[in-house]
């Protein structure tokens, strides 16, 4: 799935917001913040859909482990979509009679 540029500025803020937790936490230095900066910068821009973003975060929050949580919570967002993408399919095959194929794709999410 595709990350707009809408969901880029979405996660950015989160990210200023825990930067700014950190920074109250000391959890982080002030001297740490360009390096901070620069990375999500050069970072951020690529990023197409929502592998490459998890992937962002988690080298982010690799760099800097204040960041899992945003990292946590972005791939739970995605799993929570492509449940729901899967659950729109399923529906769509049971309408049109394809009773087997909805339930055997029903099982692959039910099944994790």
């Amino acid at each position: 799935m595709d990350v707009s540029a809408q969901h880029k500025t979405e996660i950015e803020r989160k990210i200023l917001k825990e930067i700014i937790n950190a920074l109250e936490n000391n959890k982080v230095t002030e001297a740490e913040l360009p390096n901070i900066a620069d990375f999500v910068i050069t970072h951020i821009d690529p990023v197409q859909n929502q592998e490459q973003m998890i992937k962002f975060l988690d080298d982010l929050s690799q760099k800097w482990p204040f960041f899992e949580g945003l990292e946590q919570l972005e791939r739970g967002e995605v799993i929570e979509a492509k449940e729901d993408q899967i659950e729109q399919e399923v529906l769509n095959l049971a309408k049109s009679g394809k009773v087997t194929e909805a339930i055997n794709l029903a099982k692959t999410v039910t099944e994790k």
